[in-house]
């Protein structure tokens, strides 16, 4: 009915645990010293193959079907290109020299500027050649105006010529009045769209 149970002495327990504990540390400081090794070998050759700068010249280097170079191709993003002008107000008064020249700011004109490089070649010497394109798509839902509408703009070059022109001397300034006046009769009736190409 009753089984009989060996007895174990306290010392044989203790005996017991002391070797148990032993083979643990031995276990430890083993595994420490390898995984210590193998942090060192690691160490080692990251020093020596620098892993960073092969991943990177990997990357960057533009070569056929490389991401790189799909990416400079076309580029995944899009580009606004925003147009503010000065419309003259008071066109005939202004030229006839009773007003000075009114405007007024209307915009923004928005476009979207496609990038794209095409007829790519990779070159012996290492180089690319390629055709860049930005046609400009109109955004009508962004834009304040119409790309037909008719706007009077100042000759911002003209402009900026006759200040510098200002201070020059008298014959140098009728010159420059006698080649306004002529170029003047060309662009008198010189108005377009936005929309309009050359």
């Amino acid at each position: 009915m009753f089984e009989k149970r060996s007895s174990i002495r306290p010392d044989e327990i203790c005996k017991f645990q002391n070797g148990i504990y032993k083979d643990i540390i031995q276990i430890d400081v083993c595994s420490t010293m390898l995984m210590g090794l193998i942090a060192l070998l690691v160490s080692s050759v990251i020093i020596v193959v620098n892993p960073y700068d092969i991943i990177f010249s990997y990357k960057v280097k533009m070569s056929e079907g490389s991401e790189s170079l799909d990416l400079w191709a076309t580029p995944p993003v899009e580009l606004f290109l925003k147009v503010y002008l000065f419309n003259v107000t008071n066109r005939e008064a202004f030229l006839a020299g009773k007003e000075k020249l009114r405007v007024q700011e209307v915009g923004p004109y928005v476009y979207r500027e496609g990038m794209a490089h095409v007829n790519v070649s990779m070159n012996d010497n290492g180089t690319v050649t390629a055709t860049p394109i930005h046609p400009l798509t109109w955004v009508p839902e962004l834009s304040n105006g119409k790309e037909d509408d008719i706007l009077i703009l100042p000759n911002i070059a003209l402009l900026s010529f006759a200040n510098v022109m200002a201070k020059a001397s008298l014959l140098t300034r009728m010159g420059v009045n006698l080649l306004i006046k002529q170029t003047k009769r060309k662009m008198e009736n010189y108005s377009r769209t936005l929309g309009e190409k050359n």
